[in-house]
């Protein structure tokens, strides 16, 4: 009898490690598969003279304010990757890329440049170790008067 009670004791710890190593937290699944990397740009100064900015990677680029396309008629403009900015903080998205050295602009409502800047970059995981990005680099740039 004794020796029933201690099989069946042992087979119970079997039973419930067994099912506890089954319920244990599954890995996490990585949803944003279809990101897009941005450079973060901090206008100050005469900011009333930015009407976009524009950003472009490596040592010799030259930034343009993105391609725009029109809807069927013809009559409203909107870029192909949205540059977004909440008051002087401006989103540019560089797509996959996350080059180190890059140059940033801040255009007027003309598409004249009004300040410019070579950037040095560090870029930033705002994803997970297990499912990385985007990314994620900041700079500053300075509009005169």
């Amino acid at each position: 009898m004794r020796c029933r009670r201690v099989l069946a004791a042992a087979g119970t710890s079997l039973l419930l490690v067994t099912l506890s190593s089954c319920s244990a937290a599954p890995t996490e699944a990585c949803s944003a598969v279809a990101y897009s990397n941005s450079v973060r740009v901090q206008v100050s100064g005469h900011t009333s003279r930015v009407a976009d900015v524009g950003f472009c990677g490596g040592a010799t680029c030259t930034p343009h304010r993105l391609a725009m396309v029109y809807d069927g008629n013809g009559s409203k403009p909107t870029p192909t990757f949205p540059v977004s900015h909440e008051g002087d903080t401006w989103s540019v998205p560089t797509a996959f890329e996350r080059p180190r050295i890059g140059h940033v602009a801040a255009f007027d409502s003309g598409g004249s440049i009004v300040a410019d800047s070579r950037v040095r970059l560090a870029w930033r995981n705002m994803g997970t170790e297990a499912c990385p990005g985007p990314y994620e680099a900041s700079t500053s740039l300075v509009v005169g008067g």
